[in-house]
């Protein structure tokens, strides 16, 4: 157990070790990012905030376009009911960001943490959550690793891993790339598909995948054979 921080605002409070806002007594959804959007005004409400800092805090190390952080702010709005052009919560900083204007109190809670609110200074930590045990997914992660072994002997394979949310589908994943599927010479690139209004570029997932492997150890390799094999 450990004394953790609680964010109030209005009829809001954000308990950011349970990763929930709470309206009153009554519990409000929002998506993960949203929320760690709404954490990063809670820690420096009244400052403008930039949409690089937000990338940072946010979306550490990745590749994402101005839709995705539009559409974190979006939600925000309609789950806090604020007016983007009679705003009491989340001002829109003409060519500069956004500030939280509402007045933020903090008090302490004796709980465990396992979420830590980001800050967006120039040293911005990337928002990390702590490895979990994954339970009952033996089966899935044999079938995993069953068809990456059909993928090195040359028989392409194609994997949906699906469910409802929060089943631990993410989860499940990242314990088949940790028990081995790094090794040898397999590459690994990850990109996410972010939900957000508007037109928005259709490969952005490859991108980022791509953006991530030729920063990552080996990349030259991969930035060779992008030359090579897409010039443009």
């Amino acid at each position: 157990m450990q004394t953790t921080q609680l964010f109030s605002f209005g009829p809001y409070q954000l308990d950011p070790a349970q990763g929930q806002l709470w309206r009153g007594t009554q519990a409000v959804k929002l998506t993960p990012k949203a929320l760690a959007v709404l954490s990063v005004f809670l820690t420096r409400s009244e400052h403008v905030l930039t949409k690089e800092g937000f990338f940072q805090a946010v979306w550490p190390e990745t590749v994402v376009s101005d839709a995705a952080l539009s559409s974190c702010i979006q939600e925000l709005r309609r789950v806090l009911r604020d007016d983007a052009q009679r705003p009491r919560y989340i001002e829109t900083v003409h060519r500069r960001g956004y500030r939280f204007t509402a007045t933020v109190s903090t008090s302490q809670s004796a709980r465990s943490s396992k979420f830590q609110a980001p800050s967006v200074d120039t040293q911005d930590s990337a928002l990390r959550t702590q490895p979990s045990v994954l339970v009952g997914r033996a089966a899935e992660l044999a079938r995993l690793h069953g068809w990456l072994e059909k993928a090195l002997h040359g028989e392409r394979q194609i994997v949906f891993v699906t469910g409802e949310p929060g089943i631990g589908k993410t989860s499940a994943v990242d314990a088949f790339l940790a028990q081995g599927a790094t090794e040898g010479t397999l590459w690994v690139g990850r990109g996410q598909s972010i939900e957000h209004y508007g037109a928005g570029e259709a490969y952005l997932p490859l991108l980022e995948a791509l953006g991530r492997l030729c920063r990552e150890p080996g990349g030259q390799q991969v930035l060779a054979l992008l030359k090579q094999q897409a010039p443009t």
